[in-house]
């Protein structure tokens, strides 16, 4: 069977602002202002450079309105763009999610499936009347647990492989007491495509592969130095699971500058800033949060 691919992703939370770094210019603020909706953009760009079969959403899509209708208008229409192109998407909602009656959305465009707190679906991936990829979503409603949620799956009658989408993450990924490994192990799954944590992590790698992609964007300066964030990028080939990666999307980025042993302040400062242009050329198109470490016992750091 021909390779094909789908992206996974979580924790979008459009519209939320980056919190934590103070005063910047003008410029500098709206990046982060936009910087959720940028890398929804992105994520919806890579889908449709890389060709993907399906996006998957694991919940934290967007708040209510309360955080204005913004955040919904640019879910729905990077939603709209992707049916557009013949990628289908499914979301499943988490237990702050608004579910699938979006407040500015006149219905979803044909191919998305929408999964609310409560519920759960079925869809199969076809192409040519072959069966590429089966996937069971649940959402988590308001007043359950992840438990509830992960009974509610359907086991898997038919060729493989199979994919289990909840918003939940696993054990010790989150502040939240998350779903056991042994759980997730009595469906016959192939991979799970689950939500819930702020990074990504591959928390087993095969039989079953069990996954968090993290935020496509961090939202706070005490995040800012725990690397690239983005989807996950999951490759088959020969109807099983042959690559899973993180696919940068991420349009703020933290990086942690050090500093040892320069014999004054000026010399850290001069290795700062060639540190801050290497870095620039490196990341062009992003924003970048810079924290500088300064080491050493003499010298500038005394």
């Amino acid at each position: 069977m021909s390779r094909y691919a789908i992206l996974h992703a979580a924790e979008l939370h459009l519209d939320a602002p980056f919190a934590g770094v103070g005063r910047t210019p003008a410029a500098v603020a709206a990046a982060l202002r936009d910087a959720s909706l940028g890398a929804w953009g992105a994520l919806v760009d890579a889908a449709l450079a890389h060709r993907v079969e399906a996006v998957l959403l694991a919940g934290g899509w967007c708040g209510g309105l309360e955080h204005g209708v913004r955040a919904q208008a640019r879910l729905r229409d990077g939603v709209a763009r992707l049916a557009a192109h013949g990628v289908r998407v499914v979301l499943a909602a988490g237990a702050d999610d608004p579910g699938e009656r979006l407040a500015v959305a006149d219905g979803w465009p044909d191919g998305v499936v929408v999964v609310a707190g409560g519920g759960a679906a079925t869809v199969v991936l076809e192409r040519d009347g072959a069966r590429l990829v089966t996937i069971h979503a649940a959402g988590i409603g308001a007043d359950e647990r992840a438990e509830d949620a992960l009974r509610r799956l359907a086991a898997a009658p038919g060729p493989g492989p199979h994919i289990g989408l909840l918003a939940a993450a696993p054990v010790g990924a989150s502040g939240s007491p998350g779903l056991s490994l042994e759980a997730l192990r009595s469906l016959p799954y192939d991979y799970w495509a689950l939500g819930g944590a702020a990074t990504f992590s591959v928390h087993r790698a095969g039989d079953p592969w069990v996954v968090t992609p993290g935020t496509p964007q961090a939202r706070r300066l005490a995040a800012a130095g725990d690397g690239v964030h983005g989807a996950v990028l999951l490759e088959f080939a020969g109807g099983a699971v042959a690559r899973v990666g993180l696919e940068p999307l991420d349009r703020v980025r933290g990086v942690l500058v050090r500093v040892d042993d320069a014999p004054d302040v000026a010399a850290a400062r001069r290795h700062l800033a060639a540190a801050a242009e290497a870095l620039r050329g490196a990341d062009a198109g992003r924003v970048l949060i810079l924290e500088a470490a300064v080491g050493g016992r003499r010298g500038a750091a005394a």
